[in-house]
């Protein structure tokens, strides 16, 4: 039996996270700025709060690659609370907005 993570509920987020943990760190902050800001814009997220509530102490059994990368994990938690929907929404708007930026990037 395949032990099904949470996010594999979501062939899109599972198909992004998969592609995230390949990268290396400039990707990964690439991506976690496109996504914060998605999240900030559209999804009234607080990372003010986010951060707060996350520096409490805290004890989790996991060592996930994302765990190492504050605002990835940050993201991740928040992402968590979202439904299907909205996440293949950030999904769309964070690889649509990556692809452009990659563009952008070509034409310089």
């Amino acid at each position: 039996m395949k032990h099904a993570r949470w996010y594999d509920k979501n062939p899109k987020l599972s198909e992004l996270i998969a592609y995230l943990e390949e990268q290396d760190n400039d990707v990964l902050d690439a991506f976690s700025n496109h996504l914060l800001q998605i999240l900030i814009h559209e999804f009234n997220f607080n990372l003010d709060e986010q951060i707060s509530a996350l520096s409490k102490p805290w004890e989790h059994p996991y060592k996930r690659w994302y765990d190492e990368h504050i605002e990835l994990y940050t993201i991740v938690q928040f992402i968590k609370t979202l439904s299907d929907e909205e996440q293949t929404y950030l999904v769309d708007s964070v690889v649509t907005h990556v692809l452009m930026d990659l563009k952008d990037n070509r034409n310089d």
